[in-house]
């Protein structure tokens, strides 16, 4: 025989010794049979003279003839057989005793072949064993069946120490499966071709092929295991950032929440301050510069929630036609102050008549107030700013142009993602966090409508164009919804009930209202805030929505089953449409988000 061939470590299924040790699992190709012969002769007789049982499994021509050969050479077959030292059976016979339907059975192959192996293996120190089924399954084409069983062969070698050859004939010349052959060679640890198969006329070629599917498995192999490792990385990676960004998302939503306490004490001491400064032009102008601060970082606070509503799509809006001229002068409104500081010119150009959409008006004038708050930041001071609306065909279009600082071509399909700005100055003059254009598309968006931004380069300016459709003419205007209804405002205010567990917005508010001749009493729980409604009969309720014993929405509620009839306002950090229809549903008549507006107060106390 020629020199082994060993199975690559990944490709062998049964590796428990090296060359010549237990546990060994040979394959053999032939196309002679006397090759073959000689072969199981030198490997049985070898064990059987170095005292090891053997198993021999072969058809009976061959049995007959292993046999004739020992005899010859001096070996007491008999003797052998009757100290069960030797155990030889017929091939086909057993093989026909542990197939089912053409193949192989686990629990046949069990109870037919382990109980001999075991017996043997229980007598001898070492066993060794010749199995020709596999060749017989071979030979009928039943390759599948042939390499299951070598499986068979190689989970009870786990169980017990034995040393098996099998057999394969390769006729000269017969179209061998390489597949299935490769599968062979996989369950064995040695493969051992004999000299006449080697012959130029079929093994060369088939051993090389051999080699090489063993070598692409083996890259296969690798390649797969590392792919599986990266997805698995990956997958877990990807898991991490979902449980990041939700982290992330929750507590921008819950820093925009809380920072507006702390703003609400502020915006009342200014409009205190302001109100008490009588003729003091300075303090006046102080005022000024505290509500413009207030107002910015209001509106940030405002950002910070709404790119969290976005990014857990819980953004809603309302629907009610809505007057564009409306819109741009409630913008024009809320921007007064940085056009002012900025000293910037604007120039409005409306139509005549009414342009109508169907929209949410607090998300409109916040949309187009992002647009004209971003060309006041980015246009120096004593800049132009133009604000036109224009109708085309079944739309209307809002622009917003300035003479700033423009923008490259290569930030224009950008600048509408989250947190994406325009170059900015080391100072940040410009302030802002990239959030007010990503909310002005969202808004446009959700309204059926969208948004292009311009720019002829860097210092020529820039004009963003909102596109919304019109209202169609026929489609009568509907009631805002009873959320949005405002109760009547109060005419003859005495006595107001503030209940926040946050003292100093408390007592700044109760402070502001005093100064307008209000009595004013407060309480930082919902259990007083109840007890004292009921004793004081208060006009107007301050109710804070997060106490630490009952939420302001129980507050409410029990409230109104007491019979109080006092105007409620809810008081809290969240401002959307379902947060003002809960307010609604618990029996608040107003939903107020802090800070509160001190005009706003005023209108309600009028």
């Amino acid at each position: 025989m020629t020199d082994a061939l060993p199975c690559p470590e990944p490709l062998a299924t049964l590796r428990r010794a090296g060359p010549g040790g237990h546990g060994e699992h040979f394959v053999q190709f032939y196309d002679d049979e006397r090759l073959i012969l000689e072969g199981v002769d030198a490997f049985i007789r070898g064990g059987l003279a170095d005292g090891a049982g053997a198993i021999v499994i072969a058809t009976a021509p061959h049995l007959e003839e292993l046999e004739r050969q020992w005899t010859a050479q001096g070996v007491d077959v008999e003797a052998a057989r009757r100290g069960r030292h030797y155990v030889p059976l017929e091939a086909r016979e057993t093989l026909a005793r542990i197939v089912v339907d053409g193949r192989p059975d686990a629990g046949l192959f069990a109870a037919v072949v382990e109980p001999i192996v075991a017996e043997v293996a229980g007598r001898q120190r070492r066993v060794v064993a010749f199995g020709e089924m596999v060749s017989l399954l071979w030979e009928q084409g039943r390759h599948g069946a042939a390499v299951q069983l070598e499986v068979l062969w190689n989970d009870l070698a786990l169980r017990h120490d034995f040393e098996l050859l099998c057999a394969y004939r390769l006729p000269a010349g017969a179209d061998v499966p390489s597949e299935m052959l490769l599968k062979v060679c996989t369950e064995h640890t040695r493969v051992v071709p004999s000299d006449r198969v080697a012959a130029p006329e079929l093994m060369p070629g088939l051993l090389a092929e051999v080699r090489e599917l063993r070598r692409a498995i083996r890259a296969l192999e690798l390649e797969l295991h590392h792919r599986r490792q990266i997805e698995q990385v990956l997958a877990r990676r990807e898991q991490e950032l979902d449980d990041f960004d939700r982290h992330k998302d929750e507590f921008l939503a819950m820093l925009g929440h809380e920072l507006r306490n702390p703003l609400a004490p502020i915006r009342n001491i200014t409009a205190v301050l302001r109100r008490t400064a009588g003729g003091d032009s300075a303090q006046h102008e102080m005022c000024a510069m505290l509500e413009r601060q207030v107002q910015h970082m209001t509106k940030l606070l405002d950002d910070l929630l709404d790119v969290s509503r976005i990014r857990q799509g819980k953004f809603r809006i309302l629907r009610e036609p809505v007057d564009v001229s409306t819109v741009v002068a409630s913008a024009v409104e809320t921007s007064r102050p940085l056009l002012d500081a900025r000293r910037h010119t604007l120039r409005l150009a409306l139509p005549s008549e009414a342009v109508r959409v169907l929209g949410d008006v607090t998300r409109l004038v916040q949309m187009l107030g992002n647009l004209i708050n971003n060309a006041a930041k980015y246009t120096p001071d004593g800049g132009e700013i133009t604000i036109s609306a224009v109708g085309r065909g079944s739309t209307v279009e809002l622009r917003v142009a300035d003479t700033g600082a423009g923008m490259t071509p290569e930030m224009l399909p950008l600048i509408f993602d989250l947190f994406v700005q325009a170059e900015r100055t080391m100072d940040r003059s410009q302030g802002g966090l990239g959030i007010g254009l990503t909310l002005v598309r969202t808004i446009a968006e959700l309204h059926e409508g969208n948004v292009l931004a311009l720019s002829a380069g860097l210092g020529k300016g820039s004009e963003f164009i909102v596109s919304l459709p019109l209202l169609e003419a026929a489609r009568e205007p509907t009631a805002p919804g009873a959320g949005e209804a405002r109760v009547p405002g109060i005419k003859a205010s005495r006595h107001v009930l503030i209940v926040d567990d946050n003292r100093d917005a408390a007592d700044s508010l109760a402070l502001l209202l005093r100064l307008e001749g209000h009595q004013v009493v407060s309480a930082e729980t919902g259990r007083a805030a109840l007890e004292i409604a009921r004793m004081l009969k208060p006009d107007l309720i301050l109710l804070d929505i997060g106490l630490p014993d009952l939420d302001g929405y129980e507050v409410a509620r029990r409230l109104r089953q007491a019979g109080c009839s006092a105007r409620l306002a809810a008081l809290t950090g969240y401002g959307q449409p379902e947060d003002r229809a809960r307010a609604c549903e618990a029996g608040f008549d107003d939903h107020l988000v802090k800070p509160i507006d001190p005009s706003v107060l005023d209108l309600m106390l009028a």
